[in-house]
């Protein structure tokens, strides 16, 4: 399983359109204007880790919260190019390891006529039972493994057939075929963390770890647990030294958010993290400390993290950190949208050009 990327070239995938990124780091911050495509590279990333049509559709739906069966067709129609030149998603992806990959699903959206009596289970769900018209994607997932050692190409490719009625049945499949260990927190998952809180309390050493910077949310925290509630299901608890154990749902945004970080980053082992709008629920006064505590969370679990921000703040903050700065170990890439062009431009500096800049001219790294 792939740990890193080094080179990633994304010809067309969602609004970014010839976007290549070379000398990835070990700590990336995408930074730009709103629609720069900050997150659709974020998703490029979680797209590719898994070469399946199932991991496509549920990718899909991590900017949305209601999920119905037409749903992940319609967002997944939204998530292909409107470009009139790429019809389809077209990546590259090189990997520190030396080996590299070709991802491509290619195809078109057409109208035709589907009898639902085909497809069972949304026929008796539904009560289905006239021949529909409706928008299908006629096309083809193909992914190219080029394994450096071996100099051999394993090339995968399948034939996709997909409209508002069959969608909901790819997404039930439990496909594994991961190229990649990728975890992603949206701006939103802090509201939910259950899936990362088990992959703290799981590991005493890291949990006393993760305790130590909760501390500054709330000096009086001592334990992160589950506790059974009336119904013998565990929930996520704090144990507080003031008021004793009680939910973490009675627990500001702040503790969430660090929290699902810090399980994020355990979860993605030897992997990649991607962490979209850093800053959502964070107080500026935490930036530093809450950097730290990744920075080392991260070289613990050797992760290789992606993050994007809107805050100049939290720029600043991480410019801070010496260790970073010093050891190279971050880059920050801006994007833009080039609408003349239609195409996506970046700038990847190192930390040590932008501390430089920020101090002798107020450089605005954002744009």
């Amino acid at each position: 399983m792939e740990t890193r990327i080094k080179k990633i070239n994304v010809k067309s995938f969602r609004g970014l359109l010839n976007l290549e990124l070379n000398n990835l780091n070990r700590i990336n911050v995408l930074v730009g204007d709103n629609n720069s495509g900050k997150t659709s590279f974020l998703e490029t990333i979680k797209l590719i880790s898994n070469p399946t049509i199932n991991n496509a559709l549920m990718m899909t739906t991590t900017r949305i919260k209601q999920l119905r069966a037409g749903t992940f067709f319609t967002e997944f129609s939204n998530m292909l190019p409107k470009d009139k030149e790429n019809s389809g998603i077209n990546i590259t992806c090189d990997f520190t390891s030396g080996n590299s990959l070709r991802y491509s699903l290619n195809g078109n959206i057409i109208q035709t006529i589907i009898n639902p009596q085909e497809l069972n289970i949304f026929s008796k769900q539904f009560g289905m039972n006239q021949v529909l018209n409706i928008n299908q994607f006629n096309g083809k997932i193909s992914y190219d493994f080029y394994n450096a050692a071996t100099q051999k190409s394993n090339r995968i490719e399948k034939d996709i057939r997909l409209n508002p009625l069959n969608a909901g049945q790819y997404t039930v499949k439990k496909e594994k075929d991961e190229l990649m260990k990728v975890v992603y927190i949206s701006p939103v998952d802090y509201a939910g963390i259950n899936h990362l809180f088990g992959k703290i309390v799981k590991n005493e050493t890291y949990k006393k770890i993760v305790i130590e910077a909760l501390k500054m949310f709330d000096p009086n925290i001592e334990d992160v647990l589950y506790v059974p509630d009336d119904f013998m299901e565990p929930i996520e608890c704090v144990k507080n030294s003031k008021i004793g154990i009680i939910p973490l749902s009675c627990y500001g945004d702040g503790v969430k958010k660090m929290l699902s970080i810090a399980g994020g980053i355990a979860a993605a082992n030897k992997g990649i993290l991607l962490i979209d709008e850093f800053e959502t629920a964070i107080h500026i006064k935490n930036y530093d400390n809450v950097f730290n505590f990744i920075d080392k969370a991260c070289k613990k679990f050797d992760v290789q993290l992606f993050i994007t921000t809107h805050s100049i703040e939290a720029v600043d903050e991480l410019l801070k950190i010496d260790s970073l700065v010093d050891n190279s170990d971050i880059n920050f890439i801006t994007l833009r949208k080039d609408y003349e062009s239609n195409k996506t431009v970046s700038r990847t500096l190192s930390a040590k050009e932008v501390r430089e800049n920020r101090e002798n001219f107020d450089f605005e790294v954002r744009i």
